[in-house]
């Protein structure tokens, strides 16, 4: 009886897991340094998120954009630039992305994006917590 209501408590727990994942997009600041790219993509970024689906964008220490991160269906996010050194151009457009977290690793996927260097700096390397 005891292994029974434990795998029913270790089932829930990955039942509200998986629901918390898939409620909204990821908080917190996630980093990771690229490399062998061309220079203007080359260092240490962040990505900060806040409050209210704010986000940071940030390079060796400087912001370099100010957006929003709207959660859609199937863990998928729009970005908006809002400012910013490197935000993309309203010509751009936003960019929607699927995104997977494992642990403490956020993964990006582009799923529609005209904007080279925002797509270059979310798919490049994973982002770790």
């Amino acid at each position: 009886m005891a292994a029974k209501t434990f795998l029913v408590l270790v089932a829930a727990g990955v039942l509200a897991a998986a629901a918390a994942g898939a409620s909204g997009a990821p908080s917190g600041t996630y980093a990771a340094t690229i490399t062998g790219q061309p220079a203007a993509l080359n260092g240490r970024w962040q990505l900060e998120f806040g409050a209210k689906r704010s986000v940071h964008i940030v390079r060796n220490g400087t912001i370099v954009v100010i957006g929003t991160a709207s959660p859609l269906a199937g863990a998928r996010l729009k970005l908006h630039d809002r400012s910013g050194q490197y935000a993309c151009s309203s010509s751009e457009g936003d960019g929607v992305y699927r995104y997977t977290l494992a642990g403490r690793k956020l993964t990006f996927r582009a799923v529609s994006d005209h904007c080279v260097g925002r797509k270059l700096v979310l798919t490049t390397k994973p982002y770790l917590k």
